[in-house]
């Protein structure tokens, strides 16, 4: 099935003139992320109306980050999130986050964080508790 696009970035424009700020072919991509269950670089593209090598382009040139890149951060971000807020399971949070498998998931923490899945969730709930208890007294 191919996915059917929240909006091109052709209907960013007002006039046949205008030409996409950076602005907005960031929170373009931000909101394909946000709404849909894209993970690969080929799909926020094709979500987008664009040429993956466009996209990927102009999201080096605004962030100094390939699209790639920026795909992996934010998968990231999304499994720290559920790590540390949620009682998910960790192949749950493989799975919501793009992840194969619990294994990847945990390579990939182990990687950016130097810390598994399992250590980032007690460490997490450690620092909330001290935090609180901080507030109590």
């Amino acid at each position: 099935t191919t996915m059917q696009p929240k909006y091109q970035i052709s209907e960013l424009f007002l006039f046949p003139r205008d030409q996409p700020t950076g602005e907005t072919i960031l929170d373009a991509v931000v909101n394909v992320l946000r709404t849909t269950p894209v993970l690969k670089p080929h799909q926020v593209a094709e979500a987008l109306g664009v040429k993956k090598q466009h996209l990927s382009g102009a999201i080096h040139i605004l962030t100094g980050v390939s699209l790639e890149m920026m795909l992996r951060e934010w998968r990231m971000r999304q499994a720290m999130y559920y790590v540390s807020h949620t009682e998910m399971t960790f192949e749950e949070i493989a799975q919501k986050c793009g992840y194969s498998q619990t294994k990847t998931l945990t390579q990939a923490m182990e990687h950016y964080l130097h810390m598994t899945p399992y250590e980032y969730r007690n460490g997490c709930h450690r620092e909330q508790i001290r935090r609180y208890r901080k507030k109590l007294f």
